[in-house]
């Protein structure tokens, strides 16, 4: 009995770690001289911002979350799948962050785009905050 309890254990365990989610941290900041306004447009994962008073840079923490997905398939996803971008404008930063839907019925990928953002709080703050189907731009973080 003892010995099937043990077996039974080892077999949940491989299971549970073959199940595991990929994550991935990637930081990024940029200064915010001359920025009037943060444009945020997230389509999968939480977003949090906080304004910080006396802050002269925007900060960026996104979190790449691949459920069930080994660390060799999820950089395989991220390449194909995150889209992100990062466009300055003359007073404005747009941030684009989420993990393009492939497959049939757009159920392809997984992804999460967690972002923790601290910014200016003399700065504007434009969130958006869902899912979406567009084209695949690219920014380098």
């Amino acid at each position: 009995m003892k010995s099937t309890s043990i077996l039974l254990l080892m077999i949940f365990a491989a299971a549970n770690a073959a199940a595991s989610d990929y994550e991935e941290v990637r930081e990024l900041g940029l200064g915010s001289r001359g920025i009037d306004t943060l444009r945020v447009d997230n389509g999968s994962g939480y977003v949090e911002i906080v304004g910080v008073d006396g802050l002269d840079e925007i900060s960026i923490t996104a979190t790449l979350v691949l459920e069930d997905t080994g660390a060799e398939k999820a950089k395989k996803i991220i390449e194909s799948d995150l889209v992100r971008t990062l466009d300055e404008n003359s007073d404005s930063v747009v941030l684009t962050a989420y993990f393009e839907r492939k497959g049939l019925f757009n159920f392809g990928s997984s992804g999460l785009v967690n972002l923790d953002i601290r910014m200016p709080s003399r700065m504007h703050l434009n969130l958006d905050d869902r899912f979406r189907f567009d084209q695949d731009r690219r920014c380098a973080w």
